[in-house]
């Protein structure tokens, strides 16, 4: 819900992770509602999809320790405006979204694409998260973020798993020794 983004970044926000994402479509959205208007004195807000999201930053401004029109210049989806200091995070958690991963890492605005701790796709394969379909599934998105060069993030369970994900490319990592995740 567009609505729940803008008041999330109106405090100071600067990553949105939105779960369950399973086409471009969804992703596309996600990155409008992070986005203002294109304004005419910053060109990198002209590329991409264009903002849909409502102006109300003073909170936001006084979190970040700036200025109104720095915060305007900056508060947009990185690497899409490098000068964006925002993070669209989309969660590829289903088989439809693993199957569109690569169309949804290709949106301008996505920052990443994670596969989360494997409980969801389990689920949506019907299998456990150590099932070979679920590893294949993780390495499908892998594989959208490392063409379209987008960040990519995984669970790990343990420091050979969190060298094993570095190594494979993976470069956001969520550690949980000890949890039975894999």
């Amino acid at each position: 819900a567009a609505w729940q983004v803008k008041q999330a970044l109106d405090v100071g926000v600067m990553r949105f992770v939105f779960n369950t994402v399973e086409t471009r479509e969804q992703a596309e959205a996600a990155v409008k509602s992070m986005r203002y208007p294109p304004w005419k004195a910053f060109p990198n807000t002209h590329k991409g999809p264009a903002g849909v999201r409502g102006w109300s930053p003073a909170a936001a401004v006084w979190a970040w320790g700036i200025e109104t029109e720095e915060y305007r210049r900056r508060a947009d989806v990185w690497p899409l405006n490098p000068e964006g200091d925002l993070m669209a995070i989309m969660i590829i958690e289903t088989q439809t979204g693993v199957k569109n991963a690569d169309a949804i890492a290709q949106v301008p605005g996505v920052t990443g694409l994670s596969a989360a701790a494997g409980g969801d796709l389990s689920s949506s394969y019907g299998v456990p998260t150590a099932a070979p379909e679920i590893e294949s599934a993780r390495q499908t998105i892998l594989q959208a973020c490392l063409k379209h060069k987008v960040l990519c993030w995984i669970t790990a369970t343990g420091k050979p798993d969190e060298e094993r994900r570095l190594k494979e490319g993976w470069r956001m990592i969520r550690t949980v020794d000890g949890l039975p995740f894999n």
